[in-house]
Order: structure tokens, then C-alpha cells, then sequence
């Protein structure tokens, strides 16, 4: 079937929604890799709306009050683009993980 250290799939559903997900962190298994990309927020065209935090099934992305914007942690961060997706500002993208030197080799997965 599928060889390690390919990811066979991975689909865009939510957690709560999403069996697999939802399963793995009750029981604490630590199978899922991340993609080669993270999702990056935009600074001028997030306008702190705050649907990209509840679309987030791993954490990732929260708001700042300080700064009036949604941010992200980019270790928490799986690069599936559900985000993306939810921004209507079209502030979010997803770029190669290797762009960020202190996420270099970050492709496993934790659960905290």
C-alpha cells in the first residue's frame, strides 16, 4: 500500500467531526505527520475576524488582542490549509516548511 515516510492521505474534515482525529488525541497516539507546508497569516489583509481559529483542528491558530489579528503557532501547525479555506481575506497561505530554518526536519506529530 503505502510507504513510510509518504502520508497516504489526509483529508480536510474537522476535529469534532472527524473520527480519526478525535480518537488519536483521546488515546494519545501519535501517528499523523505534518505537510511540507504551514500556513502563514498575512499581516495587512487579516482584519481578526476569527474564523480561521475555530476551523483549526490541531490548535494552531489563535487570536491576539495586542495586535488585533489572528496569529499562528507554525510547531503546532499541520499545513492542511482548512484555514486558508475559512479566511475570506484571502490572508492566509501556506508555504514550504523548509522557509521557516527553525521548523527544518518538524514533521512529526505530538499531541499536547
Amino acid at each position: 500500500m503505502y510507504k513510510k515516510p509518504i502520508v497516504g492521505g489526509f483529508c480536510n474534515c474537522e476535529a469534532p467531526s472527524c473520527y480519526a482525529i478525535k480518537i488519536s488525541r483521546e488515546r494519545g497516539w501519535n501517528f499523523y505527520k505534518r505537510s511540507h507546508f504551514v500556513a502563514n497569516i498575512e499581516d495587512s489583509k487579516c482584519i481578526g475576524c476569527k474564523e480561521c481559529i475555530s476551523r483549526c483542528q490541531f490548535g494552531a491558530v489563535s487570536y491576539s488582542p495586542t495586535l488585533n489579528r489572528a496569529v499562528i503557532n507554525p510547531w503546532k501547525c499541520f499545513g492542511c490549509g482548512v484555514c486558508r479555506i475559512a479566511c475570506e481575506n484571502d490572508a492566509i497561505k501556506l508555504i514550504p516548511r523548509e522557509k521557516f530554518s527553525l521548523l527544518e526536519g518538524c514533521l512529526v506529530v505530538l499531541f499536547t
